[in-house]
């Protein structure tokens, strides 16, 4: 309805888009063109990040908008994309960009869905393991290489090098770069000896606190 999407145009000055119309059912009555009907509507979304009032206000309607795009095409990749970063980088609501993004996750199977959610987990968040398990998705996904160090550094973070550790073995038996190779193996000996000097303190911590003196 091309009454429903100029009306999304409207922004107040308060920042508001006013009511929205429903986005499952426009894609039910798209019947079988939800592509170009969200295409509509995520023009007006892309005005409204541009648009004065909105910018000034802190873009108060960009969650909704991004569902509203999002339910008539749940595959419409960039969407989630563009405007995760407009949720997380510029309006500073990481938990509405991992509500988006963890919607598109369940819809797609595009590498940089997973690897914005995993940055949000980690870099918003702090949940180190959650970010690495879905940098992994992102990188079994076509992913770039530098991706299995940050996925290793993460579990390291999280205090979990076995995993750590596995993971890079797993990638060590595909991997046929030399360079590449060689960055895995300095990671995988680095992480042995961190988790080997870790388990060597506590044993020390241990003794110290059931004898009270040094080992």
């Amino acid at each position: 309805n091309l009454r429903l999407e100029s009306r999304i145009g409207q922004v107040a000055p308060d920042g508001e888009v006013g009511v929205l119309p429903d986005g499952n059912v426009l894609r039910v009555a798209s019947l079988g063109f939800e592509r170009a009907v969200a295409d509509l509507f995520w023009i007006r979304t892309v005005y409204y990040v541009g648009d004065e009032n909105a910018t000034a206000a802190n873009w108060p309607s960009a969650e909704r908008l991004a569902n509203l795009v999002t339910d008539i095409d749940p595959h419409f990749d960039s969407a989630y994309v563009v405007m995760a970063s407009v949720l997380g980088s510029l309006r500073r609501d990481p938990d509405a960009a991992i509500r988006l993004l963890e919607k598109g996750a369940a819809q797609s199977s595009y590498w940089r869905i997973h690897f914005l959610l995993g940055f949000q987990y980690f870099m918003e968040k702090s949940e180190h393991a959650v970010g690495a398990k879905h940098l992994e998705r992102a990188f079994a996904l076509g992913g770039p290489p530098y991706l299995q160090f940050l996925i290793s550094r993460l579990y390291s973070h999280a205090g979990d090098p076995s995993t750590a550790m596995q993971f890079i073995a797993a990638r060590l038996q595909n991997e046929e770069t030399p360079e590449i190779r060689e960055q895995l193996q300095k990671r995988y000996r680095d992480i042995w000896i961190n988790r080997d000097l870790g388990r060597i303190e506590a044993a020390i911590e241990r003794f110290r606190a059931a004898n009270s003196r040094d080992p």
